[in-house]
């Protein structure tokens, strides 16, 4: 099984984020000790908020995203400006089949402000 693979299947609400309770669930359902959800809450909640993002899980793992997501921000951007409106960006990750990954990366992100490309990079920890 792949890495991204176990994150989904841990992410039972398919939220993007991994909770305690999800993580307790996957302990009593495997009758795992108690003690791998305080070892995995240490080892992969970076930010200390109580849940594991994709994007934790990846850094901590060293994996970064499989697809050529630039190549989303460039879809969005054919003219080459370097900034694209948040609506622009999404709508490009939703043809492409990504919508989960737009909204764990530029949740916090007005739908009427806009993104440039090194916020883009940064935020996608390319």
């Amino acid at each position: 099984m792949e890495f991204e693979a176990i994150f989904k299947a841990l992410d039972k609400d398919s939220s993007g984020e991994i909770d305690i309770q999800e993580l307790n669930d996957y302990v009593k359902q495997h009758n795992l000790p108690q003690e791998f959800v305080e070892r995995w809450q240490k080892t992969f909640d970076l930010d200390k908020n109580g849940t594991v993002s994709l994007a934790e899980f990846r850094q901590v793992l060293g994996i970064s995203p499989r697809r050529d997501y630039l190549a989303f921000f460039t879809k969005a951007d054919p003219e080459g400006k370097g900034v694209v409106k948040v609506t622009t960006l999404k709508k490009v990750f939703s043809e492409e089949s990504a919508e989960e990954v737009f909204d764990m990366y530029f949740k916090d992100c007005p739908d009427d402000g806009e993104i440039k490309v090194d916020e883009f990079k940064l935020k996608m920890e390319l």
